[in-house]
């Protein structure tokens, strides 16, 4: 169970960091070059 539980804890931790940095970082960057285009940095 304790096995299990860990496994599960990793699966989920990996899957949500994936899932974070497959949606967020291209929108990041894409919103990054946009505000840097915009505003007078």
């Amino acid at each position: 169970m304790v096995l299990r539980k860990n496994s599960i804890g990793e699966f989920l931790s990996f899957g949500f960091i994936g899932a974070l940095t497959k949606f967020i970082i291209p929108m990041f960057f894409h919103w990054d070059f946009r505000k840097f285009h915009i505003s007078d940095w």
